[in-house]
């Protein structure tokens, strides 16, 4: 049962369709990250218009719980994965699938999508205060490392053993960090490195880490416009989550291209790993 993470553009593309149509054992999640990007600006137009090539074949989408609702658990196997599925939301798409396009209740659907609104409105403020200060944190991450190293992520060429080992801690101080500012109960908290693989907090942490060798890689020229930085943020939460199932579908390069450098660091680390 393939299912592949999509971005909001992706959903309004005519190859979300046809991906779909291909196998009805072809499915789509639905992070809350990309729900947030459909209700945020008139849900009236984007969300109608998101759910055109989805209301095709609704039974084949499935919906992930929201991101802090996955923190709390290691996620080992395809019996794990399951958690991440919000089952209500999943069981109701079809349904509301039909309510936004069939207008069936206006009523209903109007109060819905002011909820959605509302809620994405206040999602959108968190990430705001949580990205804003992401060029001035990468800066200084910039300090751990010697001219030569900086030199080879800015060329992309293979990595030295130490610019290697100083990512890998990179990873594990960010994972450990954001531990404890998301208030995750210390009981939760892996006991050793072998651990922490399976958190999604860890692939977050790895895929913020990527990023931020992507932005010295392209000269330290982050864009400056915070809907660009969230942009950014979003797409790391959605390259993360997707290393637990088949992939992601997007035209974003560079979200495809972290995406798919986490897979590989992920079935090479030197535990045993679950990828999707």
């Amino acid at each position: 049962m393939p299912i592949k993470i999509a971005d909001t553009n992706f959903l309004r593309d005519d190859r979300a369709l046809a991906y779909l149509s291909t196998s009805r054992s072809n499915r789509i999640g639905l992070t809350d990250t990309v729900l947030v990007e459909m209700h945020k600006k008139r849900p009236d137009v984007t969300v109608p218009n998101s759910l055109v090539h989805l209301s095709r074949f609704p039974k084949q989408v499935i919906v992930i719980k929201q991101f802090p609702q996955l923190y709390h658990f290691p996620i080992r196997s395809t019996a794990d994965v399951r958690r991440m599925i919000d089952g209500k939301q999943t069981g109701a798409f079809p349904r509301f699938v039909a309510e936004i396009l069939n207008h069936e209740d206006r009523e209903v659907v109007e109060l819905a999508l002011k909820s959605g609104h509302h809620d994405a409105q206040l999602r959108m403020k968190e990430l705001e205060q949580e990205t804003k200060l992401l060029p001035e944190v990468f800066k200084q991450i910039n300090s751990r490392f010697r001219s030569s190293e900086l030199e080879q992520l800015r060329l992309r060429v293979p990595y030295g053993s130490d610019t290697q080992r100083k990512l890998i801690d990179l990873v594990f101080d960010m994972s450990r960090g954001m531990f404890k500012s998301v208030r995750i109960d210390p009981a939760y908290y892996p006991r050793v490195n072998a651990e922490v693989f399976h958190f999604l907090v860890f692939r977050y942490a790895l895929c913020v880490v990527l990023l931020y060798t992507r932005w010295v890689h392209h000269g330290q020229q982050m864009e400056t416009k915070i809907s660009k930085l969230i942009n950014d943020v979003n797409d790391a939460h959605i390259a993360s989550i997707a290393t637990y199932f088949g992939g992601v579908l997007s035209d974003d390069a560079k979200l495809c291209d972290i995406h798919r450098e986490a897979r590989y660091l992920l079935r090479v680390a030197p535990f045993k790993v679950f990828v999707g």
